[in-house]
């Protein structure tokens, strides 16, 4: 499974946030932070979107608390480390693959973001634009 974790990453995400990283200047750390706040927003509406129940207003109230820690972290520590869980790539993808399967538009997007967000942990580091090694700056 790792096999096939590795190929994902390399073959799919990677070369895709390594050139967002050096369009945008930021860094893979900031870039997943940023794209796990967008997906718990985009989460979180597609919870209060439909009609409620005890279980949808619990995890509802969970994924806010988790907003606001995230907003804590992108104005205190924008470039902070997490820790990379292979689990929580695996299960990113099986979520990703289920939804295009299945054609549900709206959790794919929330998943794809997911997924770039895990997957940009993976990346050690951004190596400089290729403009920029052309020039010897």
């Amino acid at each position: 499974m790792r096999i096939i974790d590795k190929w994902i990453g390399d073959n799919l995400f990677v070369p895709l946030i390594i050139k967002l990283c050096q369009t945008t200047a930021i860094t893979q750390y900031r870039f997943h932070n940023v794209l796990t706040y967008v997906g718990l927003l985009m989460l979180l509406y597609s919870i209060l979107s439909v009609p409620f129940s005890l279980f949808q207003l619990v995890f509802g109230v969970i994924i806010v608390l988790v907003i606001l820690w995230m907003t804590a972290i992108l104005a205190l520590i924008p470039d902070m480390k997490f820790l990379q869980i292979y689990f929580f790539r695996v299960i990113w993808v099986v979520f990703l693959i289920w939804d295009i399967v299945e054609f549900k538009s709206w959790s794919t997007c929330i998943n794809l973001l997911f997924c770039f967000a895990q997957y940009a942990l993976t990346i050690e580091e951004i190596p400089p634009p290729e403009d920029k090694v052309k020039l010897g700056v």
